[in-house]
């Protein structure tokens, strides 16, 4: 299902047959939205109302932004054991790699269940927004706020995890499996093994993984995100937007 964010998103998926939700009492904004400005904190802080809105249908969600490639069913890479799994969103490919640090989560790729923790989360997630404390002005620093606060969250793949509680519990997704935008376009990386291979170096050693996901979020070359998707051969549709496969 596709998330509309305002009515001509919404007039363009449903003249296409798309599944689609748009809420017109949600805030909208027809132009683009640049990061970091009014217009864009304000999309940003609908989010929570929407995801709690499919929680409460009784499904579990996995959130997916549009800037994102898909190579393989990212559902496969998903444990199951947590509320929350969720792409690692770090600059650094040796903080990525790290088991002892707690790594940025982002928004724009992630599972959640539906459950109590989770709509606790996204309550108090939809509170942070509003009243924005401590410089809190999107919704991915809000969700970082929340699970590496350890009265609110427990995180079960780093260091010593403690046992179940109330607490939401979090799994970070291991970026070779959903893969950020930073990393990459890494100086890490040595090359891009076609047609979905990668390799990293790390410590002198070269290791090949194949992701099932790259999110491209901060990546803005020239030709945009669209001429980078051709670039490497991941963009599979005809201008009338209809598939090759």
């Amino acid at each position: 299902m596709f998330w509309a964010l305002d009515p001509s998103a919404a007039l363009y998926l449903q003249d296409r047959n798309y599944t689609m939700y748009f809420n017109p009492s949600y805030y909208s904004n027809d132009e683009f939205a640049v990061y970091h400005t009014e217009k864009y904190i304000k999309l940003m802080a609908e989010r929570p109302k929407f995801w709690r809105t499919v929680l409460q249908t009784g499904y579990d969600m996995l959130f997916l932004d549009s800037d994102i490639i898909f190579f393989k069913n990212p559902q496969l890479d998903l444990i199951g054991d947590a509320d929350l799994e969720g792409q690692i969103d770090e600059f650094e490919l040796e903080q990525a790699l790290d088991p002892d640090f707690y790594p940025e989560m982002c928004g724009g790729g992630f599972f959640l269940k539906s459950n109590e923790r989770s709509v606790t989360f996204l309550n108090e997630l939809e509170r942070l927004l509003i009243l924005r404390p401590d410089g809190i002005i999107d919704d991915q620093q809000a969700i970082n706020r929340i699970i590496h606060n350890t009265t609110l969250a427990r995180i079960i793949n780093r260091k010593s995890p403690s046992e179940p509680d109330e607490r939401l519990s979090v799994r970070y997704i291991p970026f070779q499996q959903y893969l950020n935008g930073w990393l990459f376009r890494s100086h890490s990386y040595a090359q891009i093994l076609k047609p979905h291979k990668m390799t990293y170096v790390i410590n002198g050693t070269m290791e090949t993984f194949e992701p099932s996901l790259v999110h491209l979020n901060g990546a803005n070359p020239e030709g945009g995100k669209l001429g980078l998707m051709k670039k490497f051969g991941w963009w599979d549709l005809y201008d009338n937007h209809t598939c090759r496969h």
